[in-house]
């Protein structure tokens, strides 16, 4: 019996539990290896197993969840193994080697390979419009500096190249990666073109695996704008300038200033700039008290012109040289043409001092004499002013009647002050007369008068024997119909105008005198605005 039992204890088979298992199962492989599309993929399968194992790959592009089972029991397990296949950006296609390993029986080892297609793209380059618009054209540009934009669309990387130094690209090359397609603006940036001629260029964008983009750019010559200016009709205080431009839509800023001024720049171009920064200072922040919406716009509609323009000048100094000059702007008010300039010198007035005086209408510009080389006066003196003579003559009254063609009795209907005022001549330093200004004034109503007096402040002059001597120049008189008070001085004029005076200085009441002056001649006259005063039926200075 015992011999049996052993027996049959011999011939029995070991219990399965405890035999080393590992199967997996739901995984279908062809020799080995499952093929894997470029997208990616996850692969599921079942692992049975009473051991411990890991689940691993040779490459990072494949992930296992989970990546260990630990079975210290030693049962039967069954377990879900997720390994995820990461998409193939590449064009290469890859493998990678997945094995289960089993821990101290590598004779359950369980390995696998994943076979992952290579990334199929479609490689492209376009440059489009920045209205992603298909360019069929060549960029236009005018002569002057300019900037044009392009959208690179790409699934590569790339570069563009320009064909000419003038011809800025940027950026000039962009990384493009896992090919997805990418749209960049690219700017193009156009010198200037300084030269009469057109020019062009390319710029060139190239990119692995595409055929290259060519874009052209087309630079028209400078304009060599011309203008034909002159100067006519000129007198010793106003001209006409004409101009006619080469190109009647262009704007030019017509200017005439003193050859002193304009001689002062170097050349055309600094009396340009000089003239624009004026402006821009003048006009830059309040364009809009002049209703207009920039300085641009002031400067374009309000300043500039266009086309023929004849232009009369009403306000000119005799005997003084000017110059006549324009230039050309664009749009953004760039300097666009050279100076072109006209010299000219206004007429030299040649007229006499008769008596103590040249009168002058302003209103017609006309000049009036007085023909006389002395006249009777009567010579106020008063003691408590010593050396302050006061002249005072029918004479004045008497010749300017006729200017107005009046007599002297018609001329009292006036309501103004048409009786003489005085001269004031204080002598009460012979070294040093003065003869303020306006201190004579003559009036017939608001709108007529004349005044004598010393230019732009007083006359002064010496007084010895009787004899009282003032400079020309330094003593100026007008006729001139007046425009609410205001009248112009004649002056600057060379020479001196002598009053010799037959009298006693001091005491009173009136003495008889005359009173006898020496015609000179004016070397040079202008006029200089005299600022407002009181209307003529006001003006009495005592």
């Amino acid at each position: 019996m015992l011999v049996v039992a052993l027996a049959a204890i011999a011939c029995q088979k070991p219990d399965s539990a405890s035999e080393p298992k590992l199967e997996v199962s739901g995984l279908s492989l062809t020799e080995n290896a499952v093929a894997v599309e470029a997208a990616g993929k996850s692969l599921s399968f079942s692992v049975n197993s009473n051991v411990s194992y890991t689940v691993t790959s040779d490459k990072e592009w494949v992930k296992a969840d989970p990546a260990s089972i630990e079975n210290t029991d030693k049962k039967d397990k069954k377990t879900i193994v997720n390994v995820t296949v990461e998409p193939n950006a590449t064009e290469v296609a890859r493998t990678a080697t997945v094995k289960i390993a089993s821990e101290g029986n590598s004779a359950l080892d369980f390995t696998f390979t994943i076979s992952q297609a290579a990334a199929k793209y479609e490689k492209s380059l376009e440059v489009l419009t920045t209205g992603l618009e298909p360019i069929t054209e060549p960029f236009a540009i005018s002569a002057s500096e300019a900037a044009v934009s392009v959208m690179a669309v790409s699934t590569v990387s790339w570069t563009a190249s320009s064909s000419a130094s003038w011809l800025a690209v940027s950026p000039a090359s962009m990384t493009i990666e896992n090919y997805e397609e990418t749209p960049a603006t690219v700017k193009f940036t156009i010198g200037a073109n300084t030269t009469v001629e057109a020019r062009e260029a390319t710029v060139t964008f190239t990119g692995e695996g595409v055929d290259p983009v060519s874009v052209k750019v087309n630079q028209a010559g400078k304009i060599v704008y011309t203008f034909d200016i002159d100067v006519i009709d000129i007198t010793h205080a106003s001209a006409t300038i004409t101009c006619l431009p080469s190109d009647p839509e262009v704007y030019y800023l017509l200017s005439c200033e003193s050859s002193n001024y304009v001689n002062r720049f170097e050349t055309g171009a600094e009396l340009a700039a000089a003239d624009m920064e004026y402006f821009r200072n003048e006009y830059g922040d309040n364009y809009a008290d002049y209703n207009f919406t920039s300085f641009e716009e002031l400067f374009l509609k309000g300043l500039c012109q266009t086309g023929n323009q004849a232009w009369d000048l009403n306000q000119l100094n005799e005997a003084t040289d000017y110059v006549a000059y324009v230039f050309a702007v664009d749009s953004e008010l760039n300097v666009v043409s050279d100076v072109f300039r006209k010299e000219f010198t206004t007429e030299k007035l040649n007229y006499e001092f008769y008596g103590n005086a040249v009168w002058y209408d302003v209103f017609t510009g006309t000049f009036f004499k007085i023909p006389a080389s002395s006249f009777p006066c009567d010579v106020y003196t008063d003691s408590t002013r010593p050396g302050v003579f006061f002249f005072d003559s029918p004479y004045w009254y008497n010749n300017i009647a006729p200017w107005f063609d009046e007599t002297p009795e018609s001329m009292k209907q006036y309501t103004g002050n048409y009786k003489q005022v005085y001269i004031e001549i204080d002598c009460s330093n012979p070294d040093d007369v003065a003869f303020p200004a306006q201190e004579l004034g003559y009036s017939l109503s608001s709108q007529y008068g004349w005044f004598a007096g010393g230019a732009a402040g007083s006359a002064t002059g010496t007084y010895k024997d009787n004899i009282i001597t003032f400079d020309g120049h330094s003593l100026v008189a007008s006729m001139s119909k007046y425009n609410d008070g205001a009248s112009y001085y004649i002056s600057d004029n060379e020479g001196e105008v002598t009053f010799t005076v037959a009298i006693t200085p001091g005491g009173a009441p009136a003495k008889p005198a005359s009173v006898s002056t020496s015609a000179i001649k004016a070397e040079r006259s202008r006029k200089q605005p005299l600022q407002k005063f009181a209307p003529a039926n006001c003006v009495e200075l005592r």
